[in-house]
């Protein structure tokens, strides 16, 4: 049982909201929301183990106030134990930051346990890695509706069809925690091979989406019932994005208002089949060595509680957007060629004004310029990101 401790660590030594903001980065995506925020110590807490913590709020005139509060332990000395724990030599100090969020009563254990945190959105769902002896497996822990949600369709018969096409598998759901595990993919993401300068060619790409794409028949016959995507979903999404970045940001507001009002719906939605509806690079896991680097097998995806049943071009221009957007962070130096090298292979053209991947290219710019802003180490990705879009909205092209 948690209880008050005598502070042992002058206050002085615990970071600024604006350094908290460094120290976390790594770790949660919501970091840029803490620009201007003002940090408060609101106890001193003595946990299991004897270690001392400390419980912290952040006050925020921006729109995620009230989410922005976790815990922190806080060790003397500049040893670094885990990958996680952020050093400060100056202070003679070692922070392990770490989220705590009463919607999600699962993440405080499992990161207490020694998981790794890789995504936190405060109050609604997080994602932490975690190894084992029997190996590393990604929980996914949610808020009570989402988990409900969750738990059910990955329980459901279908959802085997879905691992079949490529989806990684489930391989524990826990109540108590509201977290559901998956096993780790195999080979290395996408993300990784980019960085590498190793990516597979877009033609092994665009088959092992296809595969997955043409994954809801068999899906549908167990039993699974897949919601139809709709456009106005993506425009809603976008405006959502571009709310929240005006408001944080509101000098952006007008370029992405300028953006938004640009768009021209698509005339007609082209092929459909299995959306994931948030793919991008790391989403995408490769087993090029044991599958080979021609087998549309070796492809699996990640986190696809999203899926849906609509246009196949939206996965792909999405897919493509993150391509330009690891071009324009250094980590791919070919990433707009590999954009126009998918597109093709996967037959989505954007030369037609209203063609469906040009308007679902454009989107996926816009929201990642949006996305971007809230991010203080990218405020710089964001103008070009704007130029991209508007490019593909004008002209078709990335160039």
């Amino acid at each position: 049982m948690t209880r008050a401790a005598k502070a042992t660590v002058p206050t002085t030594l615990l970071p600024s909201a604006a350094s908290l903001a460094t120290l976390l980065e790594p770790h949660v995506g919501w970091v840029g929301a803490l620009q201007g925020g003002d940090f408060h110590l609101e106890r001193w807490l003595r946990w299991p183990g004897d270690e001392l913590g400390g419980r912290y709020r952040i006050e925020v005139l921006r729109p995620l106030r009230g989410a922005m509060d976790g815990c922190l332990f806080v060790r003397c000395g500049t040893e670094v134990r885990s990958r996680h724990e952020i050093a400060l030599p100056e202070a003679g100090v070692v922070f392990l930051p770490y989220p705590r969020d009463d919607a999600l009563p699962g993440l405080h254990a499992l990161v207490r346990g020694g998981a790794r945190p890789l995504a936190w959105r405060p109050g609604r769902r997080a994602v932490v890695l975690e190894r084992a002896a029997d190996g590393a497996r990604s929980w996914k822990v949610l808020e009570r509706a989402g988990f409900t949600r969750l738990a059910e369709k990955v329980r459901a018969p279908a959802w085997r069809a879905l691992e079949a096409a490529g989806l990684v598998a489930v391989t524990a759901v826990d109540e108590e925690r509201r977290a559901i595990a998956f096993a780790a993919a195999r080979g290395a993401s996408l993300h990784a091979l980019l960085a590498r300068g190793a990516a597979p060619a877009a033609e092994l790409l665009a088959a092992g989406l296809a595969r997955f794409a043409t994954a809801d028949a068999a899906y549908i016959a167990a039993g699974g019932v897949l919601p139809e995507f709709a456009v106005d979903e993506e425009l809603h999404a976008l405006q959502r994005a571009c709310d929240l970045a005006g408001r944080v940001v509101p000098e952006l507001a007008a370029p992405l208002a300028r953006g938004v009002a640009a768009l021209r719906r698509p005339s007609a939605l082209g092929p459909e089949g299995l959306l994931h509806r948030d793919l991008h690079d790391k989403q995408l896991f490769l087993d090029l060595e044991g599958r080979g680097a021609d087998d549309p097998a070796a492809l699996q995806l990640i986190d696809a509680d999203t899926v849906a049943h609509g246009p196949l071009a939206l996965d792909v221009a999405n897919l493509a957007a993150h391509f330009v957007l690891r071009e324009l962070q250094g980590l791919a130096r070919d990433g707009r060629e590999r954009a126009r090298a998918l597109l093709a292979a996967a037959k989505c053209s954007t030369r037609g004004a209203a063609s469906p991947a040009r308007f679902f290219l454009a989107t996926s710019l816009l929201r990642l310029a949006a996305v971007y802003a809230l991010r203080p180490r990218h405020a710089a990705l964001v103008a070009p990101l704007l130029e991209r879009a508007q490019q593909v909205i004008a002209k078709g092209t990335l160039s």
